[in-house]
């Protein structure tokens, strides 16, 4: 058996899996600080007044959190598909019943409540895909961007587990790293733009953010190497070279986090309250931010306080995360995998 058989033959015990809880963790304190992020801001923004402020562009780095935990979880996911058609029901059963409900949501309560815009029906079609803005159409909830980019990121990972190539992803990775590199020198240096394909469709731009992830789940899982610590490093310096110093540091520490939140020091992170919020984090992020804004500025009109208002907006977008959660995302997910397995078992 050579040894790329022997890497795939590896298969984690059940207590090995359980230390990966902590990305649970992470992810759902990275959606609560979006969250706050977001309110925070339009507060300050809006009224002028806010208790605490999160400035909103940091939000952004949670999402580059969200990133390297997909990469870590999307290899495991890899490796555990007998086919790409069953990571391929793993993710669409996953990702997309709660976002649907949430998208029809937010439609509606734009259109009846709020007042703000006329029912955009191909927004609404074209959002319902994930890839909207590769069609052209804006978010109907600005959060909407970075799933665009996770689904791209699946897409990809799809196409090479159905060429053979996660087998070889430590050269994939280089080569995903070089075009970063190349748009970069092809600006900075020649004033030319990589041809869109190149750069938006490949996701270039954040591809450093899920290679950390997926090198990180192999050392974890088949030990370290010299190879996975020099993409790394790489995947850091795309980022210092893509996005500055400053989001290296912080690229750098969320790495770090996430190292952390996987290895046997980090088991204590596994507390009831902060599983719970890594349980509900994708209902959140879905759903908080356009009803919240729209809840705050009805309570503003009625002479609410910046503080009451934000204790009350926050508990409710996380009991509607946590019913959207238990009652619609995990019975939906179960339901659909079990009637899409029969289907499957009928055709074959």
């Amino acid at each position: 058996m050579n040894a790329i058989q022997n890497d795939r033959a590896v298969v984690m015990s059940e207590s090995q899996h359980t230390r990966y809880v902590g990305l649970d963790v992470l992810r759902g304190l990275a959606a609560m600080y979006v969250m706050l992020s977001h309110y925070t801001s339009y507060c300050l923004r809006t009224f002028g007044d806010v208790p605490f402020h999160i400035p909103r562009e940091t939000g952004d780095y949670a999402v580059w959190l969200f990133f390297m935990i997909s990469g870590f979880v999307i290899f495991f996911t890899i490796e555990r598909s007998k086919t790409w058609v069953d990571f391929a029901v793993s993710r669409i059963t996953r990702l997309y019943p709660v976002y649907w409900i949430t998208l029809t949501v937010v439609f509606f309560v734009e259109g009846f409540w709020s007042k703000t815009h006329d029912f955009w029906f191909g927004g609404y079609v074209a959002n319902m895909t994930m890839l909207q803005e590769y069609f052209g159409y804006e978010n109907l909830d600005i959060v909407y961007w970075s799933l665009t980019i996770e689904v791209a990121f699946y897409v990809i990972m799809a196409v090479l587990f159905r060429a053979g190539l996660t087998q070889r992803i430590g050269v994939v990775a280089l080569a995903w790293l070089s075009m970063s590199w190349l748009a970069v020198w092809l600006a900075r240096g020649l004033g030319l733009s990589m041809p869109t394909i190149l750069t938006r469709y490949l996701i270039v731009q954040y591809i450093p953010f899920f290679l950390l992830g997926i090198m990180l789940y192999l050392n974890c899982t088949r030990g370290q190497s010299t190879q996975r610590r020099a993409i790394m490093a790489i995947s850091l310096a795309t980022v210092w070279l893509v996005h500055g110093a400053v989001d290296f540091v912080v690229a750098t520490g969320l790495f770090f986090a996430a190292a952390f939140a996987v290895s046997e020091r980090g088991k204590f992170l596994a507390a009831p309250t902060l599983l719970w919020l890594g349980a509900i984090s994708y209902s959140l992020y879905l759903i908080h931010r356009n009803l919240g804004y729209r809840a705050m500025t009805e309570m503003h009109q009625y002479g609410w306080p910046t503080w009451a208002m934000l204790v009350v907006t926050i508990s409710g977008a996380l009991a509607l995360a946590t019913a959207l959660t238990y009652f619609v995302e995990r019975p939906l997910c179960v339901y659909l995998r079990g009637a899409i397995a029969r289907l499957r078992g009928k055709t074959t």
